[in-house]
C-alpha cells in the first residue's frame, strides 16, 4: 500500500496550457479521502507559483511542497 505520492507538476500534472486536469485533481483526492495517500508537489518552479495554483484548485490535493529545486 502507497503512503505517499510525489508528483511534479510541468509534463505530469500540468497539461500544455498549464492546467491541472478535474480527473488529476480528484484523483488525488481520492486516494487520500479513500486510503489516506498524502500527496506531495515537487517542483522546480518558485513557490509563490505553486500558491498561484494552490488559489485556483485549493491546497486539498497536495499536504506538501518542495519547491525551488
Amino acid at each position: 500500500m502507497y503512503k505517499m505520492i510525489v508528483l511534479d507538476l510541468d509534463g505530469t500534472l500540468l497539461n500544455d496550457y498549464k492546467k491541472i486536469s478535474k480527473e488529476n485533481v480528484d484523483a488525488i483526492k481520492r486516494a487520500y479521502n479513500e486510503k489516506g495517500v498524502i500527496s506531495v508537489i515537487a517542483t522546480g518552479r518558485p513557490l509563490g507559483y505553486v500558491n498561484e495554483l494552490f488559489s485556483v484548485y485549493g491546497n486539498c490535493f497536495a499536504s506538501y511542497i518542495i519547491a525551488c529545486n
